[in-house]
């Protein structure tokens, strides 16, 4: 089926451009992948950042990327706290490599479970030094997007931390190429996270690549397809909607 850019919704809401903030982070597919495919995850890595800095810093007040030797655990939640201290809604877009519970920063995977724990918590020194986020910066948490693999198996961690939603694929995620610009499109215009979510799902809805990825490329558990996790339940939270009613 087609999946044509759509019609401008409502990019406005209780939450306007300027009190929203977006933490992209696209780091550690080059240098923890595959060799044999280095010239792959290095345009993947690359065109994260750049598409999603150019297609979403419009409708953000502020757009941080991490990319490459930035996109540090200790960076990532610096940043991250430092944003959800200063603007009302803080959305993570999230360019990773995934495994089941875990996702890969430029200097190591973690456990996103832990991860969120340490952020709504502040129990995991060695994981966090930052200490508990406090709950005034935590309640701006909002919306998780990721196209590392297994998203969908990291998003109790991050609804622990704080976020009110998550999306991720629920195995190996091929589709990037297809998926994530239909996520950019949607996003930016106003849709919500369910209505974006299903644009992306039929980006490639005769699953092209994730046919590629496991047949000529080899991998194994392949399955794009995003689930949304978190409340509201129907995921009709929007880009100008509030993180917490």
């Amino acid at each position: 089926l087609p999946n044509p850019s759509p019609k401008a919704a409502n990019v406005n809401g209780p939450v306007v451009q300027a009190r929203r903030a977006l933490l992209v982070v696209s780091a550690g597919l080059k240098k923890h992948g595959n060799p044999k495919y280095g010239a792959l995850y290095q345009f993947l890595e690359s065109s994260g950042a750049s598409s999603a800095r150019e297609g979403l810093s419009g409708v953000y007040g502020k757009v941080v990327v991490l990319e490459g030797r930035d996109g540090t655990v200790d960076k990532f939640l610096n940043t991250l706290y430092s944003l959800a201290r200063n603007y009302d809604a803080v959305d993570l877009v999230l360019h990773q490599h995934g495994l089941p519970g875990q996702l890969v920063f430029e200097d190591k995977a973690v456990s996103v479970e832990d991860l969120g724990k340490s952020i709504k918590e502040g129990n995991n020194n060695s994981l966090n030094s930052l200490g508990k986020m406090p709950e005034s910066s935590r309640r701006h948490l909002r919306l998780v997007w990721e196209t590392a693999c297994y998203g969908q198996s990291h998003a109790n961690g991050w609804i622990k931390a704080g976020f009110q939603m998550a999306v991720g694929a629920r195995g190996v995620h091929a589709d990037s190429m297809a998926s994530f610009p239909a996520f950019v499109s949607w996003w930016r215009s106003g849709y919500s996270v369910l209505r974006t979510t299903e644009a992306a799902n039929r980006a490639d809805s005769a699953r092209l690549l994730d046919r590629w990825a496991a047949g000529p490329l080899g991998f194994k558990d392949v399955n794009s397809e995003r689930v949304i996790t978190g409340m509201p339940s129907k995921g009709d939270l929007t880009i100008g909607s509030p993180p917490w009613p």
